[in-house]
């Protein structure tokens, strides 16, 4: 429901604007449930913290929107590309509207939603709705104040990442903090698993570490997407090898540390928003 009412049609170029579409599910994914009573505040939370972990602390969070689409079957990294970067743009389009002078209730995403319903009736008509439009609806409240132009290519070409200091989630109680958080690092290449072998171990990483070698036919996995989403989470592989199966765990994380913006809690006093009345 929430992928067919956010589609964006295709630039003239043919790219796809996988950003918004993908972006736009997950954000509507995190927000909904709980404005519709479904869920309890924590659940916020958890989805809100589990994006801006695997986006600031993705190792490929500087390439190309273009680029992550063209390895998003061959790369653990670039598949989160489209979802996790648009969730954080749009995180911070939303609090800018928030915060206009003329907008006293910072509670309510009035704007926000109904621009994306008004952008998704006009694509549900059959009109073309790209880049330009998505613009243009949010620069004439933030025109002035925010170069939206700039602040979108950014979401594009990965440079710079989104910095969202100072900002906050849906309400003034819910300010994001800065953290140190590690890198993630499977340690071995994604095709292995369509493969069933190891191979492109990285030398030197925590799979290497616990024992990992390349060759090894893979029996099982764990969770990638719960390895990605919590910083404190292990992952293993079981293989075999010379005829014998061996579970590996470890932690699927570089020595290397980012910043990395994160909600200590979602607090239950906020507005519901108008897209639910």
């Amino acid at each position: 429901m929430v992928h067919s009412f956010t589609a964006m049609s295709n630039e003239e170029n043919g790219e796809e604007n996988a950003w918004y579409r993908e972006g736009m599910a997950e954000y509507y994914a995190t927000f909904l449930p709980y404005r519709f009573g479904l869920v309890p505040p924590s659940y916020v939370a958890t989805r809100v913290n589990s994006n801006l972990y695997r986006y600031y602390a993705n190792p490929e969070i500087n390439i190309s929107m273009a680029d992550a689409l063209k390895g998003f079957y061959t790369s653990w990294y670039s598949e989160w590309i489209p979802y996790d970067r648009g969730f954080v743009y749009f995180l911070l389009v939303d609090d800018q509207l928030r915060r206009l002078p003329d907008k006293p209730n910072l509670n309510s995403s009035g704007i926000f939603d109904r621009t994306v319903l008004e952008l998704s009736a006009r694509w549900r008509r059959g009109e073309k709705v790209q880049r330009t439009d998505w613009l243009a609806s949010i620069g004439q409240f933030l025109q002035g104040g925010v170069d939206c132009a700039a602040q979108l290519q950014a979401v594009l070409t990965g440079k710079p990442s989104i910095n969202l200091a100072g900002r906050r989630v849906e309400s003034r109680r819910n300010v994001l903090r800065e953290t140190r958080q590690p890198v993630i690092q499977y340690g071995y290449s994604r095709l292995s698993a369509s493969r069933g072998i190891v191979e492109g171990l990285v030398p030197g990483s925590h799979a290497e570490r616990a024992g990992l070698r390349n060759g090894d036919v893979i029996v099982r996995t764990g969770s990638m997407t719960e390895a990605s989403q919590e910083p404190l989470a292990k992952y293993f592989v079981v293989v075999s090898r010379d005829g014998e199966e061996i579970r590996i765990e470890y932690s699927p994380r570089e020595d290397r540390e980012v910043s990395c913006w994160l909600l200590e809690s979602f607090k239950d006093d906020v507005t519901p928003a108008s897209i639910m009345r």
